[in-house]
C-alpha cells in the first residue's frame, strides 16, 4: 500500500496528536484515497487509533451486499 516502504519513524511529531482529518478535492483520480490509506497506515504503525471513512459526495451511490 505504502508506496515508499513503512516509514512510519519518518512521521514529524507534530502529526502524532492530530485532531480529525479530512482530505477533500473535487477532482477524480488524483489520489485522494491512496493519501488517506497511507497516513492511516502509517499512523496505525506508531500506535496510533485510527478511523477511516472513505466516501463519494458527487457521485453517491448505495452498494448492495
Amino acid at each position: 500500500m505504502n508506496t515508499q516502504g513503512n516509514n512510519a519513524e519518518n512521521i514529524p511529531a507534530s502529526l502524532l496528536s492530530l485532531p480529525p482529518v479530512v482530505v477533500v478535492l473535487g477532482h477524480y483520480g488524483v489520489g485522494k484515497t491512496n493519501f488517506s490509506l497511507n497516513l492511516a497506515y502509517d499512523l496505525a504503525a506508531v500506535g496510533k487509533q485510527v478511523t477511516l471513512i472513505d466516501l463519494d459526495t458527487l457521485f453517491p451511490q448505495q452498494r448492495p451486499y
